[in-house]
């Protein structure tokens, strides 16, 4: 004989919690499991015959009558019959963790702890348990207290080995958390789980893949250190209106902000961890501060206040995920005590979270294009095997006159960043010359008497005919319907970003024959 519940008047106002929104899961494909199970539900089985648990509070009398009692009866209430027998059985384990969310803060009493933390916000837990745990929870707190126990439940993803297998404490599978901490840092770690965490249900995890996190915040420490001279230093006096450069990685840091709030809103950890590491490695250090290297080395007082005010921000936002190193450097840059009424917290934690800056978006498209032509040159010098300290001359064609005064203001920085010595808009394009497009203009660099152009032609039809044949390998893969039905999931998306990579090459490739 065993104890039941009967579940249906339990599950009905759980349904409801869920599907008017009071109780919400992330990702919200995972309300759709939840309401499945609650509308397909039994009655619920929770004697478990165990030595350790709840004992049920059912206790016997030879007389034949049952007790149900809060305190251990000492006699039997019908036939005073001393010390009646309690049921042997314990309660399922999982009926007395439903219970956790109310019965931790004192209930059934009405506790300052009840009041102050019931319901609570937040929950994150693995996809195996919703049935067994959340669900539980939300039909026994509903029942018992009549408010849901909590409003966001986070499913976060299974980790495997690298084998895909599960990773198990007791059979040795998996990593070690106390191994990578101190071999990559706790910051390189907690940033690399929340790269990796995907909207997925799983995903594979070894040692070597925290090198992204412990890369990336050796990343961080060094452009702070390179920066530290100028955002350290007192601001310069007067008031200065931020450049082109300035506005643009503005505009930028204001995107990153409403990513990684909707990354955060929406419990897409991976989206924001993508979208800092973006920012941070490829729009503040791969450009901004190349840009802007003289003008902070001069003191100027745009760059120096735009460099702060990125610093500042980019440091909060990567907080929450790399709380250790973002404290270190929210200090060592100044941002502490004392550096004035807007960033007077002592801790970066105790600071506001950080606002839109201002910008003039007028330049922002033109500060895109001089990044597409310095990006066609150096794809151009690399294509065509031009020797690294040998300048090129860029001709630009364009309608665009303000993009014209915009480009010929920044031929220092072209010169610097694509070692091309003149920028040229009157001047036609001459034979052996390579074309890429730009958005609003035409770029072409001459090549006569800087490469063999006949050597380099050659070479390069070879090197388009390799890539055909990759592709076509790759292409027969996909056309294999057991490729992707059997493959691991790594390989598929491996052959997807292989295919993706040379087809990009392969299509810059055969613009240069044709320019040429």
């Amino acid at each position: 004989m065993q104890w039941w519940v009967r579940m249906k008047p339990l599950a009905e106002p759980a349904i409801k919690a869920v599907e008017d929104g009071r109780v919400k899961f992330h990702p919200e494909r995972w309300n759709k499991v939840y309401l499945e199970w609650m509308r397909n539900i039994r009655d619920w089985c929770i004697s478990r015959q165990l030595w350790w648990g709840h004992r049920i509070p059912v206790w016997y009398c030879d007389c034949g009558e049952v007790i149900v009692s809060r305190e251990d009866p000492t006699a039997c209430p019908k036939c005073g019959t001393p010390d009646p027998h309690q049921d042997e059985d314990v309660l399922d384990t999982w009926f007395s963790s439903a219970l956790w969310p109310f019965s931790t803060m004192g209930w059934p009493e009405e506790t300052a702890d009840f009041r102050k933390f019931y319901p609570t916000d937040f929950l994150t837990t693995d996809p195996d348990i919703i049935f067994r745990w959340e669900a539980r929870m939300v039909f026994s707190a509903l029942e018992f207290t009549g408010r849901v126990p909590f409003d966001d439940v986070y499913i976060h993803s299974t980790v495997l080995d690298k084998t895909g297998a599960r990773m198990s404490r007791s059979k040795g599978i998996g990593v070690d958390p106390l191994v990578i901490f101190d071999e990559y840092g706790t910051d390189a770690a907690r940033f690399t789980i929340c790269h990796l965490e995907s909207q997925s249900q799983s995903y594979r995890l070894w040692n070597e893949r925290f090198e992204l996190g412990r890369n990336f915040a050796n990343k961080i420490w060094n452009a702070c250190r390179l920066v530290a001279p100028q955002v350290t230093a007192s601001a310069p006096a007067g008031t200065a209106e931020p450049g082109p450069v300035d506005n643009w990685i503005r505009y930028r840091f204001n995107e990153l902000l409403a990513r990684v709030n909707d990354g955060f809103d929406r419990f897409s950890f991976s989206r924001a961890a993508a979208a800092l590491y973006d920012f941070f490695r490829h729009d503040l250090c791969d450009w901004y501060l190349e840009f802007a290297k003289a003008r902070l080395r001069e003191g100027d007082p745009a760059a120096v206040g735009t460099t702060r005010d990125i610093f500042r921000g980019t440091l909060q936002l990567l907080h929450p995920v790399m709380p250790f190193i973002t404290e270190e450097l929210w200090h060592r840059l100044g941002f502490g005590p004392g550096a004035g009424p807007a960033e007077a917290a002592s801790s970066i934690l105790a600071s506001r979270w950080p606002e839109p800056l201002k910008c003039e978006e007028t330049d922002i498209g033109r500060v895109e294009t001089l990044r597409e032509l310095i990006v066609a040159v150096r794809n151009i010098r690399s294509e065509m095997k031009v020797p690294a300290k040998q300048e090129v001359t860029c001709l630009v064609n364009t309608a665009d006159a303000g993009l014209a005064e915009f480009l010929a203001g920044q031929a220092g920085l072209v010169r610097t960043l694509a070692r091309a010595n003149r920028l040229d808009f009157s001047a036609a394009r001459p034979a052996g010359s390579s074309l890429a497009v730009i958005t609003g203009a035409e770029l072409c660099v001459p090549l006569e008497g800087i490469v063999d152009l006949e050597q380099e032609t050659a070479r390069m039809r070879k090197e388009v005919e390799n890539l055909r044949r990759v592709l076509a390998g790759i292409e027969a893969k996909f056309a294999n319907p057991n490729f992707t039905a059997r493959a691991r999931p790594e390989v598929v998306e491996q052959e997807r970003a292989r295919k993706a990579e040379f087809e990009d090459k392969l299509a810059r490739l055969e613009r240069q024959l044709e320019s040429l």
